[in-house]
């Protein structure tokens, strides 16, 4: 029923996730979402440790290259919040050593083209990648429209409130639907 939707492998968090197992799979690059997934907020600049940990682990079992991708808005609302959603995106690469796409409609997430050009950007290919991400119509609906290995993962926090209104509904739909056929606890 939702095929389209459903993830390779759930972890409750980031840094739960098994690398080395990934590494045995063939996976050597990370296409990452950044808001709830590695930032608790969309509007923070606060690294967590656990996470730079993660990262660092990751490149230690194996994975060679990670690429944040994240959905920042429309061209002329760059800023919200006092701040540049670019800037902090870029941010966050810098800290996690990691390249990015700061991504604005209409080019955005669950578009397969940004997925390609994140690959392109890491040198990798379907069969070498995986998608981890928060959301389902977002990260694994791309993930799975271009054959990558897709990861979801629990939200960091709560999520924002137009996502929710977008797509929370749906997406608590989908997530009761694999939790009641067993695929996620």
């Amino acid at each position: 029923m939702y095929e389209h939707l459903q993830p390779n492998a759930y972890f409750k968090k980031f840094i739960d996730i098994d690398f080395k197992g990934l590494v045995k799979k063939g996976i050597n690059y990370l296409i990452i979402d950044l808001d709830n997934t590695l930032a608790l907020r969309h509007d923070t600049y606060c690294v967590k440790l656990d996470i730079l940990a993660s990262f660092r682990h990751a490149k230690q079992a194996g994975i060679k290259g990670f690429c944040l991708l994240s959905n920042i808005g429309v061209k002329k609302q760059y800023i919200f919040w006092g701040f540049d959603r670019i800037e902090r995106v870029a941010f966050f690469a810098s800290e996690f050593n990691t390249k990015y796409l700061a991504l604005v409609w209409p080019d955005i997430k669950p578009m397969p083209a940004v997925f390609y050009q994140a690959m392109d950007l890491l040198g990798s290919n379907h069969e070498n990648t995986a998608v981890i991400g928060d959301q389902i119509f977002t990260d694994i609906k791309g993930g799975n429209s271009v054959g990558c290995y897709t990861i979801l993962v629990s939200p960091l926090g709560k999520h924002h409130w137009i996502t929710y209104l977008i797509k929370g509904r749906r997406e608590k739909r989908v997530l009761k639907y694999f939790q009641e056929i067993g695929l996620m606890p």
